[in-house]
């Protein structure tokens, strides 16, 4: 699974060699040929990744075995946050994982949210109660939610009030 969230410091250097492939379009590459969250993160380090044309991402990998990650490519280097030992559950917002201690996340109030509701529960909600949960942190121009749930092999997404239910396929 592979989630996007903006991010305007992103950048990458052109890596002479390596293809390139567009910020938003790299999405389907990880999709297509990673099963891991290695998988994810060597495809990601093995391309060009273009902000040119599109906006600045970052993104959250995760895999069926319950491994996740956040890539970033912050002053044009691959940079990647992986789940903390022990946490059952990882979140990024619109600022670099990265480039912020963990203790420092908490300064940013949608990302406090998030981390203090899902500490509380151990990672574990219903789909209803993470997508109240996004709804609470949500900002005015946000387009969509999405609940990945790897044991159902499926994403629940949520766009105009309507909950999209897509399988994921075989694994």
């Amino acid at each position: 699974m592979v989630g996007m969230a903006a991010l305007d410091r992103a950048r990458a250097e052109p890596r002479p060699g390596r293809p390139a492939v567009g910020s938003v379009g790299v999405l389907r590459l990880v999709l297509d040929r990673a099963r891991t969250v290695d998988e994810a993160v060597a495809l990601l380090g093995g391309h060009y990744v273009d902000f040119g044309g599109g906006p600045g991402l970052h993104y959250l990998v995760a895999d069926a075995n319950g491994a996740s990650a956040v890539v970033e490519f912050l002053d044009g280097k691959l940079r990647v946050t992986p789940r903390p030992s022990g946490d059952h559950w990882q979140a990024m917002e619109n600022f670099p994982l990265a480039a912020v201690a963990e203790q420092a996340r908490s300064d940013h109030d949608r990302y406090r949210a998030v981390a203090s509701r899902l500490t509380g529960v151990d990672g574990r909600l219903s789909a209803d109660d993470a997508f109240a949960l996004l709804a609470e942190v949500a900002q005015p121009h946000t387009q969509w939610s999405a609940v990945y749930r790897p044991g159902e092999r499926d994403l629940l997404l949520t766009t105009g009030g309507q909950v999209h239910r897509l399988p994921l396929g075989s694994p």
